[in-house]
């Protein structure tokens, strides 16, 4: 495939990632007052440990509501069991995931988007940190990808 083949491709990815984005905003009420946290896999240990410091998340960052979105249906049920806030529960096909990450890759355009990944968005590398110096997986995401000071 050429380069600009292989650009063009991911454009239009990014592209339809930035209207799932304003979708989202515009049926939710925007940004005010929440934090998107993504859940691009599933049945990931990720997930398990996002969902593990999800209350500690909350008191951190002081929102009213989380709007969860993932490809795994079973996993958004089950995390209203982790918190007492409003947590929206979104349902998206990998496709739209992949779309919204295409987009985050290309252009940071929020703080308010939580990618509960080791490898997620491109060139993200959190991977290759487990076992250095004894980081562990859970580490890496209480810390690293919720920003919480210390584990609970």
């Amino acid at each position: 495939m050429k380069v600009n083949d292989e650009l063009e491709k991911n454009l239009k990815k990014a592209k339809e990632g930035r209207i799932q984005w304003i979708r989202l905003m515009e049926q939710y009420g925007g940004e005010k007052d929440k934090y998107i946290i993504l859940f691009p896999h599933k049945h990931s240990a990720c997930n398990k440990y996002a969902l593990k410091y999800l209350s500690q998340f909350v008191e951190k960052v002081h929102v009213d509501t989380l709007l969860m979105v993932s490809c795994d249906k079973v996993l958004l049920e089950k995390v209203k069991d982790y918190t007492d806030i409003n947590c929206i529960g979104v349902f998206w096909d990998d496709m739209q995931i992949q779309n919204l990450l295409s987009y985050y890759a290309l252009h940071m355009f929020t703080n308010k988007l939580i990618i509960v990944s080791l490898d997620e968005p491109q060139g993200r590398n959190g991977t290759n940190l487990i076992g250095t110096k004894g980081v562990t997986e859970e580490e890496i995401v209480a810390i690293g990808i919720l920003g919480l000071k210390y584990l609970v």
